[in-house]
């Protein structure tokens, strides 16, 4: 495979601005003009789909993460009720029944990522170029890209908000 397959098939963004591609362990940064300043990140690429499968375990391992601590701040909130209200129980009942399934989501999602880290020496096969440039396989990889950016966008805004309403606790905290 030619370098610039390589590049079309291993590419990423890093900052909005610069593609970088690790070929041997030696790091080849592309930068793209943008007419702003990025700031340089070398990253190694993946050399084989088994390290790539063991470099993006992380995503499934962070989100393992944030589900169990979503579990952890529901189950917190249960103790805040009051079952003298009536309404105490059904909330309580829907808490305790997502807190569980974001338990067992961080659990499954932590054995894939686990799994997926446990590939890192896989050996590299003969791949078909055809099959790998095809449009389909850039699509999917495309979706994928689209739903990462669809889940920063979330974050993001769910972040605002919490960092706000964290403000508010620590000022209503100091009163």
């Amino acid at each position: 495979m030619n370098p610039l397959e390589e590049l079309r098939l291993f590419m990423r963004v890093f900052d909005g601005s610069s593609f970088y591609l690790c070929r041997n362990g030696k790091v080849i940064t592309l930068r793209i003009a943008t007419g702003r300043v990025a700031k340089e990140r070398k990253v190694c690429m993946p050399t084989t789909c088994g390290q790539g499968l063991a470099e993006r375990s992380t995503l499934p391992a962070k989100l393992s993460a944030l589900s169990a601590a979503m579990a952890d701040n529901l189950e917190k909130h249960q103790r805040t009720l009051d079952f003298t209200d009536h309404n105490a129980r059904a909330e309580n009942d829907a808490y305790d029944a997502v807190a569980r399934a974001l338990r067992n989501a961080a659990t499954e999602l932590q054995a894939i990522a686990d799994r997926m880290a446990s590939y890192s020496a896989l050996p590299m096969p003969r791949h078909d170029k055809r099959a790998a440039t095809s449009a389909d396989i850039r699509d999917a990889f495309a979706l994928f890209v689209e739903r990462e950016v669809d889940l920063s966008v979330l974050l993001s805004s769910l972040i605002q908000q919490d960092r706000e309403m964290l403000a508010q606790w620590d000022r209503m905290a100091a009163t």
